[in-house]
């Protein structure tokens, strides 16, 4: 009896072991969802119905409310495992502002988790971080598509990556500790600093971003300065 007793609980134990084995190389998901230190760059109480912005002459525009979305993205790939690989799924969101003036100029505000690395296929554990984006879009004549004049992205956390880890997804924003807006002194403002923005088909626009503000500012195509009112 002690004798079936023993080989019952090693082929239990056999058993178990075998299944752990097997699970360890079982489809995996993870969701992953902006965190509110990232959100308080973009708070929902400065996320209006719309958003005024007047030039140095005194000239008033009004961007009016066009949609707020929230997307959910998921993305598959395998890893190795024992002697096979493993697939695993994220899931990641996208929430995102958009302005228009018009059908000719949009205003765009969005959090984001992306992916620092160079691509999402073949990788041995994907890397995420959170950034805020921003632009000021204008449509080009005789197209339907917008083209931004103005634009920075700015990484707010780290998610499973390290700052020493070379990271794939560039961020470019200027900070500027105090700018001038039309007579009007800002402080901690970051605007646009892409490599060759300046030789961009817009050289003369900016935008100008401020932590729990938004957009605070840009100027347009034509080197005209605007800045946002209440």
């Amino acid at each position: 009896m002690k004798t079936q007793l023993v080989v019952l609980a090693f082929v239990i134990i056999s058993v178990g072991i075998g299944c752990k084995k097997e699970n360890a190389c079982a489809h995996e998901e993870h969701i992953f969802n902006i965190s509110s230190q990232t959100k308080e760059w973009l708070p929902d109480e400065i996320l209006t119905e719309e958003i005024k912005f007047q030039s140095e002459n005194g000239d008033i525009i009004t961007f009016q409310k066009d949609t707020t979305f929230h997307r959910e993205y998921d993305w598959s790939f395998s890893t190795p495992c024992g002697n096979g690989n493993k697939r695993e799924t994220i899931f990641y969101e996208r929430i995102g502002h958009s302005y228009s003036l018009g059908d000719t100029v949009e205003i765009l505000m969005s959090t984001n988790i992306v992916n620092t690395e160079c691509g999402w296929g073949n990788v041995n554990e994907v890397k995420l971080m959170e950034e805020v984006w921003v632009a000021v879009l204008k449509q080009r004549q005789n197209s339907p598509k917008l083209v931004d004049i103005g634009g920075l992205s700015i990484r707010t956390k780290l998610i499973n990556a390290e700052e020493s880890e070379e990271l794939c997804t560039k961020h470019y924003a200027k900070f500027n500790p105090v700018i001038e807006l039309n007579g009007v002194n800002y402080q901690n403002v970051y605007s646009d600093d892409r490599p060759g923005h300046e030789n961009t088909e817009f050289p003369l626009a900016e935008i100008y971003f401020q932590k729990g503000e938004g957009i605070i500012g840009y100027i347009d195509e034509a080197g005209i300065k605007w800045r946002k009112i209440e």
